[in-house]
């Protein structure tokens, strides 16, 4: 590791920016999360919002990370910049180690079907941060086992038919995590609802789930104390419908 001449530690240096272990934990957190809003990576890595603007902004004009200004007026996304790595910050965490190829890369877009899905990406990021903040707040508790999308396995399920038949099919959760305090364990599965499913869908698949967890079809490695299944959605509305 070096530094420059204002005592400042960096771990690379290319002509316009001196990347800090901080810049590789940012864009590691941007590759990880898919994308990251400014106040999201705030939270994160900064002491203020102002920081994180400034130090994003940097990171973009030397073309480690991309980004996109969310248009004012949709309901389950605020207005602001949103951020996502490009190769050139991915290649830096692979020469570093911290991360693998399986890493996408995800491309911006504001046509209305990729604004859903980052709608989606987001809801669930700012959930993932808000239990790790609340963690670090309970050091008796720690969070593990965190992982999203592709990541996720399919669990297999039983579900009975109307004829009274077995039918195989599978549940794909849109997070799993594992909370642990001493040598309890809650493992949690969250669904992000962003309004496009309709609310027997929601109902139907909330059902798939009890049958899965009353069958015990799905053994884990470790001991499971409890379940839980979560819904995360955008309003207090949809809250209440969904209730």
């Amino acid at each position: 590791m070096a530094g420059d001449p204002n005592g400042t530690n960096y771990l690379y240096k290319s002509p316009n920016i001196k990347i800090t272990s901080r810049d590789l934990g940012i864009l590691s957190s941007i590759a990880y999360n898919q994308s990251l809003t400014t106040s999201q990576l705030a939270v994160l890595h900064f002491s203020s919002l102002h920081r994180a603007r400034k130090r994003l902004c940097q990171l973009h004009e030397n073309k480690y990370v991309t980004r996109i200004k969310i248009p004012a007026g949709l309901e389950t996304l605020s207005s602001e910049l949103v951020y996502t790595i490009r190769k050139r910050g991915l290649q830096l965490l692979q020469l570093q180690g911290q991360v693998d190829d399986s890493i996408p890369i995800p491309q911006l877009s504001r046509r209305p079907g990729a604004l859903l899905f980052l709608s989606h990406t987001l809801l669930r990021n700012s959930f993932k941060i808000a239990i790790q903040c609340a963690v670090k707040r309970h050091p008796e508790i720690t969070m593990s086992n965190w992982a999203h999308d592709n990541s996720v396995t399919r669990f297999a399920i039983l579900a009975d038919t109307k004829t009274q038949s077995m039918k195989r099919t599978t549940l794909k959760a849109d997070a799993l995590f594992t909370l642990q305090r001493n040598e309890s364990e809650l493992e949690c599965f969250l669904e992000v609802d962003n309004g496009t499913m309709t609310l027997t869908r929601l109902a139907s698949k909330m059902s798939a789930y009890r049958k899965w967890h009353l069958a015990d079809v799905y053994n884990p490695p470790r001991k499971v104390c409890w379940r839980r299944f979560l819904i995360l959605t955008f309003s207090e509305r949809r809250a209440r419908n969904i209730a």
